[in-house]
């Protein structure tokens, strides 16, 4: 839920919002009913995009943690010192 919030404050999709709504007023007083049709279809494919967008971050960064995980795991003999200890 978080992502999509983090998402959807991105500027761009509020233009394209407002520019959708006003897509949906001006089609409702043109053509009716098939112009709220259109404008209703254009704010839903925008929210499918927000929250598809939101859960391919959320996939990026969980796998990245796990990546992150995986590399703290390992251990490296070194040798230190001028007698080798290691």
């Amino acid at each position: 839920m978080e992502s999509i919030k983090e998402t959807a404050k991105d500027r761009l999709w509020w233009v394209v919002m407002g520019s959708a709504v006003l897509s949906l007023i001006c089609g409702s007083i043109a053509h009716k009913v098939g112009g709220f049709i259109e404008g209703v279809s254009i704010i839903s494919a925008i929210v499918l995009i927000i929250i598809i967008a939101s859960w391919a971050d959320w996939f990026k960064d969980s796998r990245f943690v796990k990546l992150q995980e995986t590399i703290l795991d390992m251990t490296c003999p070194v040798i230190r010192g001028k007698f080798g200890a290691t």
